[in-house]
């Protein structure tokens, strides 16, 4: 009996030092970043996220037709969200009408800014105003293109403006 468990026991320690070792894959293994490696079985701190391209601040021109009146400076902050690891926050600076402060997210080449309500100033008056927008790159990642929608009611009438704005670092 006892010569029987001795085998047993020898045969199931000679079949376990047989099985392959696990191999470890570094890499990105968020699958929200741009590198994501889905072999990666141990991250190795090499994500990239497609936020990281638009983070600072970029300076240019936004062509509003009611919010501006003509085409304006201004400067276009990004920096990064709270939440996820692709979201921005958006600042737009410098233009005859402020702008509140707007919530984002990348994705690729991409800079897109959800449809949310915000109360902001337009024409001396506060109001409730529907902002929703997008910007890619130009030639290279120094400059960036885009539109961002203002909608609102002004004296009963529904009013959008697309803002058309190219701005560089």
């Amino acid at each position: 009996m006892k010569n029987t468990l001795f085998l047993f026991a020898f045969a199931i320690l000679a079949m376990m030092s047989c099985e392959d070792p696990v191999e470890i894959i570094t890499g990105c293994t968020d699958s929200e970043a741009e590198n994501f490696n889905p072999n990666a079985t141990e991250s190795d701190n090499s994500c990239v996220y497609a936020r990281d391209a638009f983070l600072g601040a970029f300076t240019g021109i936004i062509n509003c037709g009611v919010l501006t009146m003509e085409p304006s400076d201004f400067t276009l902050s990004v920096t990064e969200g709270l939440v996820g690891n692709n979201d921005v926050i958006v600042e737009i600076t410098e233009t005859p009408t402020p702008f509140p402060i707007i919530d984002g997210f990348a994705r690729n080449d991409s800079l897109i800014i959800p449809e949310s309500m915000y109360q902001i100033e337009v024409l001396g008056e506060l109001r409730d105003v529907t902002i929703t927008g997008n910007a890619v790159f130009g030639a290279n990642e120094d400059s960036i293109e885009g539109v961002i929608s203002v909608s609102t009611v002004l004296s009963g009438v529904p009013l959008t403006d697309n803002c058309l704005f190219n701005a560089s670092r």
